[in-house]
């Protein structure tokens, strides 16, 4: 594929030539704290009002815009066939007239933490946006963005992504996530302006994973490594995914691009070493995809979904046969009472033909109760005072036929 060669660094971030925008990008005015402030919006054609899409975030580097970031790190195929709305918000001119973004202190004005906030709210007004799927993502000053979003507006944030950027130390210190947080980098060895190996102001690789490995409870002593296949024999660089694990799901991935530079991996804009062996903006989004706050996706518990991402409450299908759902008048369910509860709750097994194995685990697939077997028809009750406030799902196996039966602890 041919590149286009561009390299001009400035502090940390690139600023390049100006792209034409498509014709279904916006560019927008949202007033903050009586500043105005400027994002650039894309909707995809297949969105229609109905139901309920995602939110995806790009935010640019430093002297960069949201017009170059669109271009070089961009998502807009993708929300075409995925269905997300795509925002690129744009930073604001520091004293030497450089765009940036306020990452040191949220007291500053502008507060770009007011703005993303006030814009995420906003738009969920304007549209149909799950707030259980809204997602940052940012290129070196935006990606040291993206991290101070995950530690200061973590109630509205699911996941983020940081390509060629990382936190510095300032904010790993004022860092206070109300939840899991998964977290993707991206990031070359070579890059010679956030250093794969940390330096003075900025955290290396092992201290993001290690910090964020704690809060997400990620063993980081043995994690996944797969190499990313070298499609590309000319392009200076190969790389591995690292992915930390909690139990058995990952909630860290870091891609090691060996050799890469301050790049964004599969960009057409070439600019200091770039990886093309993969897409960053397609990885970001398969690891977006798979969160939604405060857990995993339902589809990640092999559970069925409405459209507003909402389990059901009960639900049936046949383990034997490819998960197609049950319909029979007779149909095994569990009962639960009270739902939501407290410090009790009593469950009771309906149409169920032999003693069924039943497990109740939280949002994030870790086992609360251990197997254990009842008859139907049978009520017993469970002790939760030590379970943590949030979603649990009770899964029953009589026999191969399945049920998953949502329930919540307030």
């Amino acid at each position: 594929m041919k590149k286009i060669i561009l390299a001009v660094f400035f502090v940390c971030q690139f600023s390049f030539l100006t792209f034409s925008a498509p014709v279904k990008s916006t560019v927008r005015t949202i007033n903050v704290n009586g500043i105005n402030r400027t994002y650039r919006l894309y909707v995809p054609a297949m969105y229609n009002g109905t139901k309920k899409v995602p939110l995806v975030f790009n935010m640019h580097g430093k002297t960069s815009s949201a017009q170059e970031q669109e271009s070089y790190g961009d998502f807009r195929k993708i929300a075409d066939t995925a269905n997300f709305i795509l925002v690129h918000p744009q930073g604001m001119p520091d004293e030497l007239g450089v765009n940036t973004w306020n990452v040191n202190d949220s007291e500053l004005n502008p507060s770009d933490i007011d703005f993303i906030s006030k814009l995420i709210d906003n738009l969920k007004l304007e549209f149909n946006i799950n707030s259980n799927r809204i997602y940052m993502a940012g290129l070196s000053f935006g990606g040291t963005m993206s991290y101070k979003l995950a530690c200061e507006l973590s109630s509205k944030i699911t996941a983020i992504a940081c390509v060629s950027g990382t936190m510095n130390f300032s904010q790993k210190d004022a860092c206070n996530p109300t939840h899991i947080m998964p977290i993707m980098q991206i990031q070359g060895t070579a890059d010679p302006i956030i250093p794969y190996d940390g330096s003075n102001n900025f955290l290396s690789m092992s201290e993001i994973v290690a910090y964020w490995a704690g809060i997400n409870q990620c063993n980081t002593s043995n994690p996944e490594i797969t190499s990313i296949p070298n499609i590309s024999l000319n392009d200076g660089s190969t790389a591995k995914k690292n992915k930390f694990l909690n139990g058995s799901y990952g909630l860290i991935e870091l891609y090691k691009v060996i050799g890469g530079g301050h790049s964004w991996p599969g960009s057409p804009f070439y600019i200091d070493v770039t990886n093309e062996d993969f897409y960053a903006s397609k990885v970001i989004w398969n690891f977006f995809k798979q969160y939604k706050l405060n857990g995993l996706a339902f589809s990640q518990l092999g559970i069925m979904q409405n459209d507003d991402d909402e389990v059901e409450n009960e639900i049936s299908y046949d383990a034997k046969n490819n998960g197609v759902i049950v319909e029979s008048e007779n149909k095994a369910f569990v009962k639960s009472s009270p739902n939501p509860f407290s410090n009790e709750i009593v469950l009771q097994l309906e149409n169920f033909k032999t003693n069924t194995e039943i497990t109740v685990r939280n949002i994030l697939g870790q086992m609360i109760e251990l197997n254990f077997n009842s008859k139907s028809d049978q009520s017993f009750s469970l002790n939760t005072t030590d379970w943590k406030e949030g979603i649990y799902i009770i899964s029953t196996n009589d026999n191969g036929i399945m049920t998953h039966t949502k329930i919540v602890k307030k």
